[in-house]
């Protein structure tokens, strides 16, 4: 074959320097969507819509991006691409979607030496959406404010690492716009679901009275039988209960200090504010009473003086 001919270049990029034959990137998704011909053209077509609008993107970027987080910088490029392609495809293309699933975000890799040791393989630790805002942060170098983010960064299971992980995971649903609402005659601040799973079981709890749903998932992975209805798992709902009681008094609250921050206030005083139940003063250090002291601005007895 001719070299730099355009017969060589779609050689290259279809077999010799495809990064699923080559280097053993995504895996993933090309092993758990090519069971049809479509699923597998649906697939290859979005991981080259992804591909080409990420590559221009980065290109017009390259000279403003740091050096420091270029590469941090080219997955979230690629992230936002797949991102958009996902819900573009669910809008207009509902059934491919539904088939390619969860594999649609896997065409996001992170392309460094670091992370080689887990290309091809698989990890059953439970994950959230909202570990991929603590991701970025800690794959651009940066401290993790988890007074902020909720989310737990992904990177050390990308290297290879088992990081101290949670035992369970939180999704919440929020109906209260849907038609569903209206038949089932709820308030809007009722109409909310919450889904706890541990691994195995999977419970679903939703306000306005209703009672819950279990799943055992190791044996009935398509959730057909709901062991809710009777009373023999009734030991799994309320320790799932309690994790869902637990996951309610998580701090989720407090954004504006974080946690070096609040140890580091302890035993400062703000130098401002009253103090209350003093004679003349020398109950309390000198500093705290250093703004009080001296002459009166104004009396306020016997007229002003």
């Amino acid at each position: 074959m001719r070299k730099d001919t355009p017969l060589e270049r779609l050689y290259n990029g279809i077999i010799k320097e495809n990064p699923t034959f080559v280097m053993m990137l995504g895996m993933c998704p090309t092993l758990a969507v090519t069971t049809s011909a479509k699923n597998g053209i649906g697939m290859g077509l979005a991981t080259m819509v992804i591909l080409t609008a990420s590559n221009l993107m980065i290109s017009l970027l390259r000279k403003i991006i740091p050096d420091g987080v270029r590469m941090p910088a080219y997955i979230v490029v690629v992230a936002s691409f797949v991102t958009i392609v996902e819900f573009l495809m669910e809008g207009f293309i509902p059934a491919l979607y539904s088939a390619l699933g969860i594999y649609i975000p896997l065409i996001v890799v992170d392309p460094r030496p670091s992370a080689d040791a887990t290309r091809g393989t698989t990890c059953d630790a439970l994950v959230e959406s909202i570990d991929l805002a603590a991701t970025f942060v800690d794959a651009a170098g940066g401290d993790v404010p988890d007074h902020i983010i909720e989310g737990r960064s992904l990177v050390p299971w990308l290297h290879g690492q088992t990081p101290d992980w949670r035992s369970f995971v939180i999704s919440e649903y929020d109906y209260s716009a849907t038609p569903q609402c209206v038949k089932l005659g709820l308030e809007p601040r009722d109409a909310r679901l919450f889904m706890v799973f541990d691994g195995r079981y999977k419970m679903m709890h939703a306000e306005g009275g209703f009672r819950p749903m279990l799943f055992d998932l190791l044996e009935d992975p398509d959730e057909f039988h709901d062991l809710a209805k009777a009373d023999a798992h009734s030991v799994e709902i309320d320790r799932l209960y309690g994790l869902l009681a637990q996951w309610g008094r998580r701090m989720s609250q407090r954004v504006t200090r974080s946690e070096a921050d609040i140890k580091a206030m302890r035993g400062g005083s703000l130098r401002r504010g009253i103090l209350p139940f003093m004679l003349d003063g020398s109950e309390v250090s000198p500093e705290l009473t250093e703004k009080y002291r001296g002459p009166a601005r104004q009396r306020h007895l016997d007229g002003d003086a």
